[in-house]
């Protein structure tokens, strides 16, 4: 499938890129190309990711993503509030499947803050295995971002950008 993809894709791309350096009017680096993009699609499109930013709130994204994993693997997410975790910041969902059964549980840390390391990633805390009482150990994993954080008393707002980045890693 990957193959496949990349190979009806890679003229696509590599036009696009030609377009974008034809743009900057420049041989572009690695670390050029997302600042011309936004340049590019703010003058050709008359759009930033800060104008979508209203249309992504952070519960509305959520609950979103959730409601596509329901419709492919048949769970749903249920939010717990009494869970221990080592930031105020970060929320805590049990999985479940069809039946009522726990699937398994996500740590969600989204948010940027002091002493916290960059970048995005998704791993897991507990794997799924079986114990020698044949008793499941349900798995549980955690999913971190470095978005900005939201307002006092106010819901965070997501870039396009950064629900690309919740869907990827969430996707892991």
């Amino acid at each position: 499938f990957l193959t496949e993809l990349a190979d009806q894709s890679l003229n696509q791309a590599k036009q696009e890129f030609s377009d974008l350096e034809s743009y900057a009017a420049k041989k572009l680096e690695p670390w050029d190309i997302a600042f011309y993009s936004e340049k590019q699609q703010q003058e050709h499109y008359s759009i930033s990711q800060e104008d979508l930013r209203p249309y992504f709130p952070q519960s509305k994204t959520i609950q979103g993503m959730f409601s596509i994993a329901s419709k492919l693997y048949g769970v749903h997410f249920e939010q717990f509030n009494n869970v221990s975790t080592w930031h105020k910041d970060v929320s805590y969902f049990e999985i479940y499947n069809k039946d009522g059964s726990v699937r398994g549980g996500l740590y969600m840390d989204l948010y940027a803050r002091e002493n916290k390391r960059g970048g995005a990633w998704m791993d897991d805390f507990i794997s799924y295995r079986k114990k020698s009482n044949d008793n499941i150990q349900t798995p549980v994993a955690f999913l971190t971002c470095n978005f900005a954080p939201p307002s006092e008393n106010q819901e965070a707002y997501f870039s396009h950008d950064e629900v690309i980045t919740l869907f990827h890693e969430f996707g892991h």
